[in-house]
């Protein structure tokens, strides 16, 4: 009789853990709206950055801070590109 009551608190911590985790996702696609630098703006700037071209970008808030995170293919290179979501700026660059 305890195991059947076990499995629904399970259920229950797994989906209230599932709808917290895609709010939070959802929160952070929402938040791109608010940036002063669009997308395509900062896959530009990582590009001439390395002078290369990108192959994947993705928004996210690191630290408080909203940044775009760029890989740029330069010959047989990949780089990581951190771009600022405000201001444009270049917080970092790195080899992978």
């Amino acid at each position: 009789m305890r195991k059947v009551t076990v499995i629904p608190a399970v259920m229950l911590v797994m989906a209230v853990c599932s709808a917290s985790a895609f709010a939070s996702s959802h929160d952070d696609e929402m938040a791109v709206v608010k940036n002063k630098v669009t997308l395509i703006q900062a896959i530009s700037t990582a590009e001439k950055h390395v002078n290369g071209v990108a192959s994947k970008a993705e928004f996210e808030i690191s630290k408080s801070v909203p940044v775009y995170e760029i890989h740029v293919v330069q010959g047989q290179k990949v780089h990581d590109v951190k771009v600022d979501a405000n201001s444009g700026a270049v917080i970092s660059s790195k080899m992978e």
